[in-house]
């Protein structure tokens, strides 16, 4: 599949990893197109390993990605996937059988995956729209929503995080907001992750928006080169080294911005009443998410979570059909039948 099959599907190859920051724009540019339609860019970092993580990114394609409300849609996704080809026919097969999409502007792009999906996004932004565009994505939109396929959407028509930021012209949204913070304690014999409430509140990853502000401040503060200490290269354990990544791509975030310019629209945390029927937060306990879901229109559910997926298969009816209505199993075949051969995804 190329450009040339389809106008509007556009795959952009670059497996080196481009580090820089964003330089500064022209603020009187921006101040003189006030006036003008926004353009949102939906950013999906994927790392195409099982049909779950296809169904997610399925799901988000078919409730989150509205016309009406972005414009374009930036699948990104780790060099060693463009090898097998499979993520390119997901995506012709998505603009196929997704009505919405028919007309939409997709563009599949490839990079190394040495920076987590942070990495990914950075890449993205900074990287040219398509062939025909000299400038970046990042240049091209005004707002950006930033994922990856760790969630499946199960909401229709969901665009909550961006019509809050642009109603409360916000730097920054996120569908979650959270005051517990996790500490590390270890002694001779063992280990162990224990939380504590702060006063600072930090906004959870999975599905975030950003202006073009946020994302100028997001960006610049981030994208780094794989050996920066927010990478934590000195940690040699695995799950230690990527709750430190946590913390300086996740949790600091949103100190970056003025208090009343963020906002998360639902708690993670997990109330006194729920917190002995599960973990201390919405995708480790779920009877906690079953409320969110049931009772305020919650519009994920992580799919990286087997609390959750277990969960939800036995007693929440409804909710893995609600955006794969034109999802075919068949398009899945290859994928359940491939041999995974690919380095250790840090996605």
């Amino acid at each position: 599949m190329s450009s040339q099959n389809n106008e509007n599907i556009v795959r952009v190859t670059q497996v080196e990893t481009t580090a820089s920051v964003l330089n500064d724009g022209d603020e009187d540019a921006e101040n003189n197109e006030e006036k003008k339609e926004r353009k949102a860019a939906y950013f999906v970092a994927t790392s195409p390993l099982s049909d779950l993580r296809f169904r997610a990114l399925w799901s988000q394609l078919e409730c989150f990605t509205s016309p009406e409300k972005i414009q374009t849609v930036v699948i990104v996704a780790p060099g060693w996937s463009q090898r097998e080809g499979y993520l390119e026919q997901f995506v012709q097969k998505a603009k196929e059988r997704i009505p919405h999409l028919k007309d939409s502007k997709v563009v599949l792009k490839y990079y190394m995956n040495d920076r987590y999906d942070v990495g990914l996004w950075c890449d993205a932004a900074q990287d040219k729209l398509d062939v025909h565009n000299d400038a970046s994505i990042f240049d091209l939109h005004d707002d950006f929503i930033v994922t990856n396929d760790s969630i499946m959407a199960t909401t229709e028509h969901y665009s909550g995080i961006l019509d809050t930021l642009r109603y409360d012209n916000l730097n920054m949204t996120s569908l979650n907001y959270s005051f517990l913070h996790e500490k590390h304690e270890h002694s001779l014999f063992s280990h162990r992750w224990i939380f504590s409430r702060s006063d600072k509140m930090w906004l959870e990853s999975a599905l975030r928006a950003f202006n073009h502000d946020g994302m100028k401040t997001f960006l610049s503060n981030v994208c780094v080169s794989a050996d920066h200490p927010y990478f934590c290269p000195s940690l040699r354990n695995r799950a230690q080294r990527k709750r430190c990544v946590v913390e300086a791509m996740e949790i600091r975030i949103a100190g970056l911005y003025k208090e009343d310019q963020v906002k998360g629209l639902f708690p993670a945390d997990v109330p006194p009443e729920y917190s002995k029927q599960g973990g201390s937060m919405w995708h480790s306990n779920y009877k906690f998410w079953k409320f969110l879901y049931e009772t305020k229109n919650f519009p994920v559910i992580k799919v990286s979570s087997n609390v959750l997926m277990e969960g939800a298969k036995k007693r929440a009816k409804g909710v893995f059909p609600t955006c794969t209505k034109y999802l075919d199993d068949s398009f899945l075949d290859p994928i359940r039948r491939r041999p995974i051969e690919h380095p250790r995804s840090n996605h």
